[in-house]
């Protein structure tokens, strides 16, 4: 439906392009609006078909902009982010585990009877030094 839309969108684009070059200037631009022909300044003259078509073609590219703007809102929910199935791409996560340790430390248990290298006694305290030695 999104897609259909935009097509749509892309040729109603299209045609109000070339309706609004195709049309005849009614004064002589910016200086004609502040010298002589001052009456016509808000568009007294009746619009021709041509008008009439620009201005429709105007208001449904309107409807088209914000009909596919809350269709594109629907299908992504509440959030413009939608992760597919194993994508972790830019997800971080900030979970501590007290048992796991980094690569190249020693991890000593608190309630301590692990030998430290280099006592070879089974000594260890409560925080991992060695009491004794």
């Amino acid at each position: 439906m999104i897609i259909l839309l935009s097509i749509v969108l892309a040729f109603v684009t299209f045609a109000m392009c070339m309706a609004i070059l195709l049309q005849e200037p009614k004064q002589a631009g910016l200086s004609g609006s502040f010298g002589m022909g001052g009456d016509q300044m808000l568009g007294a003259g009746s619009p021709n078909a041509l008008s009439k078509f620009t201005g429709y073609l105007a208001v449904g590219f309107l409807v088209l902009c914000l009909s596919i703007g809350l269709l594109k809102k629907q299908d992504m929910g509440s959030s413009g982010i939608q992760l597919q199935d194993g994508d972790t791409r830019g997800v971080t996560t900030s979970v501590s585990d007290e048992n796991t340790t980094p690569p190249g430390e020693l991890s000593v248990p608190v309630d301590g009877g692990v030998d430290l290298p280099g006592t070879g006694d089974g000594t260890t305290g409560g925080t991992g030094e060695p009491t004794g030695g």
